[in-house]
């Protein structure tokens, strides 16, 4: 039940948190203006993304003010004119909390854990992300994954006598949208070396400066112990005598 509760909440959070009932002038109800994008902006408490990642999200801007940058998304099969303005935006925005989220070394969408498993990102932290409601956001990710640009593996959990629960999907970003922006080359390289500092961090454990300290401290004391035990005796004030060794006086 308190799961059930803390989504509702992120829900609620994704629904209103951008809703301006004063921007929707334009008649479509998201406030979207067709000359001027509202581009996705990296939360300010996370950590800078890979020069590559950065360069991906501001490329993919360019579809905007041209379609023919995602050809397979702009022109859906089925449909005679383009995709519009608000729908253009709202696949920006999904897009980019995508390669946000985007591990170069997995080549997936989630949160890496230091047991090595991996967890996604529902569509709730999604629109949230992205600043749109959830159904906009949703109806994003249904274009991007027609047209191929995003592949999605859903995940389940078995309880037992045939129940099962839903768990955060896993996406991945198609290569090919990397190489639509000319970022092909450098992604394959960049993966390269992910996969190199992983396999590092998994061969050298992540040292723990505390315990470290602990331990320096513990053998300064070793360090100082022995060092007393091996110290002179300090001399005596009595005067020597010439009487033998108690071993000697009995020989």
């Amino acid at each position: 039940m308190p799961r059930k509760v803390e989504k509702l909440k992120k829900l609620a959070h994704a629904l209103h948190a951008v809703w301006d009932r004063d921007a929707f002038t334009d008649g479509n109800r998201c406030g979207n203006d067709p000359n001027v994008l509202r581009p996705f902006t990296p939360p300010k408490d996370h950590r800078p993304r890979p020069p590559i990642i950065r360069n991906f999200i501001q490329r993919i801007e360019d579809f905007y003010a041209n379609p023919n940058v995602f050809e397979t998304l702009a022109f859906r099969p089925g449909f005679l004119r383009q995709m519009n303005s608000c729908r253009r935006e709202a696949c920006i925005k999904v897009l980019g909390v995508l390669a946000h989220y985007f591990d170069l070394a997995t080549m997936k969408v989630g949160i890496p854990q230091q047991d090595g498993g991996f967890v996604g990102i529902d569509m709730v932290m999604i629109a949230l992300r992205a600043e749109i409601n959830l159904r906009r956001a949703e109806r994003a990710m249904h274009d991007l994954v027609k047209a191929g640009l995003v592949k999605v593996h859903k995940i389940c959990e078995s309880l037992g006598k045939g129940e099962f629960r839903s768990r955060a999907a896993i996406r991945t970003l198609s290569r090919s949208v990397f190489k639509t922006v000319g970022l092909g080359k450098a992604l394959i390289r960049e993966h390269k070396k992910a996969l190199e500092r992983k396999r590092k961090r998994e061969v050298t454990p992540p040292k723990d400066s505390r315990a470290e300290g602990r331990i320096d401290l513990y053998r300064k004391r070793l360090r100082d112990a022995v060092g007393l035990c091996h110290q002179e005796t300090p001399p005596t004030d009595k005067p020597p005598t010439d009487k033998p060794p108690p071993h000697e006086a009995f020989a």
